[in-house]
C-alpha cells in the first residue's frame, strides 16, 4: 500500500494546473497588409518602454486581424507596450518601432487569463 501511495503522489501532483496565466490579444487595425507582425511585450507595472521585457509576443496580420498568445506569465499587473511594423524593419532580438508604425500602451491586471481586443481605437502613429 505505501508503495503505490509513493507512486500516486508524484502522478498528482504533476496533473496540477500552473498557477500561471496566458493572455490572448486580438489586434485589428484596417489596411494593414498581410504578413506584417504586430509585437508585444509586458514589463513592471508602471514601467517604460526600454524596461526589461518579462514577457513577449508577435503576430502576423492576415485580413487586417491578428491574435497574439503570451504563456505562463506570472500573475500581477504589467505595462503592455505594442507595435505594429508597417516598414517590416524591426530586429528579431530587440523589435522596437520606428516611423512608419503604429504603437499603443496599456495596463493589464494579469490575475486569471485574459483575452483582450486591441482595436483600430488603441493605435496611434509613431
Amino acid at each position: 500500500m505505501l508503495l503505490a501511495l509513493a507512486i500516486i503522489t508524484p502522478l498528482l501532483s504533476s496533473c496540477e494546473k500552473s498557477p500561471n496565466v496566458y493572455l490572448n490579444a486580438m489586434v485589428s487595425k484596417s489596411n494593414v497588409p498581410n504578413g506584417v507582425v504586430v509585437y508585444i511585450k509586458l514589463v513592471k507595472e508602471n514601467g517604460e518602454a526600454d524596461d526589461p521585457t518579462l514577457y513577449e509576443g508577435d503576430a502576423a496580420f492576415t485580413n487586417s486581424i491578428a491574435t497574439v498568445a503570451i504563456e505562463e506569465i506570472i500573475p500581477k499587473t504589467y505595462r503592455l507596450f505594442a507595435f505594429i511594423d508597417m516598414n517590416k524593419n524591426a530586429t528579431l532580438n530587440d523589435p522596437m518601432p520606428d516611423g512608419g508604425d503604429f504603437v499603443t500602451e496599456t495596463d493589464v491586471i494579469m490575475t486569471e487569463n485574459r483575452v483582450i481586443s486591441m482595436p483600430e481605437s488603441y493605435w496611434f502613429p509613431f
